[in-house]
Order: C-alpha cells, then sequence, then structure tokens
C-alpha cells in the first residue's frame, strides 16, 4: 500500500519536473510556447491529472486503512511499513522551475487579475500575501519593484505581439540577458592553413572586439476607466497585455531600422558600410539588387533577407531579367512576403521610400544570424491609481528593457537612391 503510494508520487514528481522543463526553456529564451510545445504540455498535464488520481486514491486507502485500526493493538501495519527504510519522495524541480509554474498557474492568474482591479492602495502588498510563502521572494524582483511579477500568459501575450509583426523586429534573433553585458564582435576571422606533422600551428590573425550592450528602458501608460475595471466581462489582463504587446512591437520596429536617441537603441542599420547607389535616380532597377546582393559575403548570402519598404516591394513585383521572367516570386504561404531569387523579403513601414535622394531603400543580409535583441525578462506592469483619478482612469506602467545589436554589418549591404 505504502510502496503504491510512493511510486505515484515518484512518477507526479517526475511529470512536474518534465513539465517545469517545457515552461522554463520558453522562460529563458523570452517567447511563447511552440505548437509542439502545447502540445507537449497538454500530454503531460493529462498524465498529471491521472496520476494524481492515483496519488489522492492511494492516500484515501492509506487513511481507511488507519481509521480502521485499534490504537490498542500497538504500532499498525501502517505505522510498522513508515518505519522501515522507504526512498524520501525528492521533487527534481528547482526553487526557479517551481516559481516559474506557480506564476504560470490558474491560481496566479487569479491573483493577478484581482491586482489589476483591485481599488486598494495596498494592492501589491495584498497580492504578497496572497502568493504562498515559497514564492514570495520572487514576487518582486529586478525591474518588478514595487510591482508584482505578471502572469506567464500575460507576458506570453506581450512577447508574441513583439515578435508576430512583419517587420525588421521580428526577424532577427533574441537572448534573454541581465544588466550591462558585454558581446564578442569577431571583425574578421584571421586564415588557416595545412601543416606538415611537427611543424609549428601559424597563429590566427583574426580581430575580436568587445562591444556594451546597454539595457534601455521601454515604457507605456496604458489608461483604462474605472468602469472598465467594475465590469467583470473584461478580460483585463489580455487586454493591457494587448495594447503593450502592440506599442512596444510598433516602438521597437522604429528604434530596430531608425534607432533612437540616447535613451534607446541604435539602428540595426546604422553601421553598415557596404552601400552601393542606385543607377538611376528615384528608382530601383534589376541590376541595382544584383550590386547588392554581391556586396555581402557569402556567410550572410545563405539566409540572407532583403529589407524594404512595401511601395518598394510594388516597384520591384515588376522587374524582369533579360529573358523576360519577374524578379520577384511570390510566396507559396498566404499573405507572406514574396521572394527574390529564393531570398525572403522583410516589409517595414518604417524603411524608405524610394521617392527620396538619399534614402536607403534596401538593406540585404541574413538578420536572425548577425542581429539580437537583447532582452531581460523583466516586464512589469504597475498600477498607478491617483495619476488620472479625477477623470476617472486608472493608469497601468507597462516597462520592459532590451537593447538591439547588430554584430557584424559587415555582413550586410545597402542600396542607396542616387541624385
Amino acid at each position: 500500500m505504502i510502496r503504491s503510494r510512493n511510486e505515484a508520487a515518484n512518477k507526479v514528481a517526475e511529470a512536474s519536473k518534465a513539465k517545469a522543463d517545457v515552461l522554463q526553456l520558453a522562460v529563458t529564451e523570452t517567447r511563447s510556447n511552440t505548437a509542439d510545445e502545447e502540445m507537449k504540455l497538454e500530454k503531460i498535464q493529462k498524465d498529471l491529472d491521472s496520476l494524481r488520481s492515483v496519488l489522492r486514491a492511494e492516500d484515501a486507502k492509506i487513511a481507511a486503512f488507519e481509521a480502521t485500526e485499534d490504537a490498542t493493538k500497538g504500532p499498525s501495519l501502517v505505522e510498522d511499513v513508515r518505519s522501515a527504510d522507504i526512498p524520501e519522495i525528492r521533487s527534481h524541480e528547482t526553487s526557479e522551475q517551481r516559481a516559474a509554474s506557480y506564476f504560470g498557474s490558474d491560481d496566479y492568474a487569479k491573483v493577478f487579475s484581482d491586482y489589476l482591479r483591485s481599488k486598494s492602495p495596498s494592492a501589491s502588498e495584498e497580492v504578497r500575501q496572497s502568493v504562498p510563502e515559497e514564492f514570495r521572494e520572487w514576487t518582486y524582483s529586478g525591474a518588478n519593484t514595487g510591482a508584482p511579477v505578471v502572469h506567464r500568459d500575460f507576458l506570453n501575450k506581450v512577447v508574441e505581439l513583439l515578435y508576430s509583426t512583419n517587420g525588421l523586429i521580428s526577424e532577427i534573433g533574441r537572448q534573454t540577458l541581465g544588466g550591462q553585458r558585454k558581446y564578442v564582435v569577431e571583425a574578421s576571422i584571421g586564415t588557416a592553413g595545412y601543416r606538415n606533422p611537427g611543424d609549428l600551428y601559424a597563429e590566427n590573425d583574426g580581430t575580436i572586439d568587445n562591444a556594451n550592450i546597454d539595457i534601455f528602458n521601454l515604457g507605456k501608460l496604458v489608461k483604462v476607466h474605472e468602469e472598465l475595471l467594475e465590469d467583470s466581462e473584461i478580460n483585463l489582463p489580455n487586454y493591457l497585455a494587448t495594447k503593450l504587446g502592440q506599442s512596444f512591437a510598433n516602438a521597437a520596429e522604429i528604434a530596430a531600422v531608425l534607432g533612437t536617441d540616447a535613451k534607446g537603441p541604435s539602428s540595426l542599420l546604422a553601421g553598415i558600410t557596404n552601400t552601393v547607389d542606385t543607377a538611376t535616380t528615384l528608382t530601383v532597377s534589376f541590376e541595382d539588387l544584383v550590386d547588392l546582393r554581391a556586396l555581402v559575403p557569402a556567410s550572410g548570402r545563405t539566409g540572407g533577407k532583403f529589407l524594404m519598404n512595401p511601395s518598394t516591394e510594388s516597384l520591384i513585383m515588376k522587374l524582369k531579367d533579360a529573358d523576360g521572367r519577374f524578379l520577384w516570386s511570390p510566396s507559396v504561404r498566404e499573405g507572406a512576403p514574396g521572394t527574390i531569387w529564393g531570398h525572403g523579403i522583410v516589409l517595414s513601414d518604417q524603411v524608405a521610400d524610394n521617392a527620396t535622394i538619399g534614402n536607403e531603400v534596401v538593406a540585404f543580409g541574413d538578420w536572425k544570424k548577425y542581429c539580437t535583441n537583447y532582452v531581460r525578462r523583466d516586464l512589469s506592469v504597475r498600477q498607478l491609481r491617483e495619476l488620472y483619478a479625477a477623470n476617472g482612469f486608472v493608469a497601468y506602467r507597462g516597462q520592459m528593457r532590451h537593447d538591439l545589436v547588430n554584430e557584424l554589418p559587415s555582413a550586410f549591404g545597402k542600396l542607396t537612391v542616387s541624385a
């Protein structure tokens, strides 16, 4: 009886660890769960529900057996078995994994939703008291000082919207980190050489530089009327996550293409020195794109994509080669941008069109390989009840921290409209 109970408990612990591992991977990579991960989580959850039912049944058997034991007859069979050398049931989850699992649970979803709707001036402290003691140290961390950690579904919604646009921000790589870091820039790889047995290895003449990753604050205020807070039919967390995600995506796209002032990231195009001018004023030709692609080294071509404004794509869609074949090919996926020589096209409204001399109208390279969005996973949402109280609104301040880095500008090329 005890052995069956312990076997069931160990299986529950193993399934819980498997679930936490899947959830933690998405947490570490700052993204929503993939379709495969969602299917895996669904299966694990079904197994967990079944195993927990078995565990509850075993506990019920033990409780029923203990209830029928006569205390005057000495130690019961259950006590005899429990006094034996039974392996301790150990949880394989780390405290961070358990916290990640809790802050994505239905229990915390209610706590977080109640915080967003709360009219109490001590709402943040009420959240802390509502959280199990084991997880209270995780409730306020990093940028979340004064505001409770957001529910995992809320965070996933914001991240999903941040990367679901068709702009440049959705094409680059992403990495989670904290604080100010240095990253390695390989200015040149140097040369390798063949050698005979016993020969000395030639020194690598490549150069490696360091550069800083500065974490910039990206913030947004969302105003919600008090009547909306009182309407239980409104999914307030989803509403706020949508507003924040959309505004963060727009701001990050502007930063990626155009850059910002000293308060935010630099443009990913700013350091690109491989440039070519259009052959004809205020237009883009077949030959221009040939020359642009030729600027980029082979390492940047394999996964290379053309970045341009939708109006420039409309122009390129009409271009033909010497044999009358269209340069642009439609995508096999409905609604997706087409291709040029098999290379994908990234559309962004922030890229200049070809109507002005000097505009950088097309860029080419492997954006995912060499450009990265470094994100700190400490999105916070703080309720500011008094800021717009006179007008009947409650404000929510959303904040995330990130930086955009082009780690090898020499692997890209740009096309500029000539005079």
